[in-house]
């Protein structure tokens, strides 16, 4: 990896990144971290956001395992458009109906 980027390639590092902070995550005084804060930096840098969730979820990981009683700490550390996703309740689906019915076709009500 470091070899792919000396040569100046800054394409799938945070991939890469992410894989290996995978990797480090069992280990408690690896640099997991620095290896998704770092790839989140080269994402930003390059516009290479395909790897964004992996690495956010990642994160939320290691900081889950760093503080396994205090969720609330990986929560905070999500970006603002995750994180009311991720608070957010679904509404119930009221009825598995569909919503719209083609020209000419018998409504299933009437069948």
């Amino acid at each position: 990896m470091k070899l792919w980027a000396d040569h100046g390639n800054r394409t799938y590092v945070p991939l890469q990144r992410a894989y290996l902070a995978e990797l480090l995550i069992e280990d408690e005084n690896s640099d997991a971290m620095v290896q998704i804060e770092e790839a989140l930096a080269v994402a930003q840098e390059t516009g290479e956001h395909w790897t964004d969730a992996l690495l956010h979820r990642i994160r939320g990981e290691i900081l889950l395992k760093q503080n396994p009683a205090d969720p609330a700490i990986a929560e905070a550390r999500l970006p603002r458009r995750h994180r009311r996703r991720a608070t957010a309740k679904r509404p119930a689906a009221s009825s598995c109906a569909p919503r719209f019915r083609l020209p000419g076709s018998i409504s299933p009500r009437a069948a």
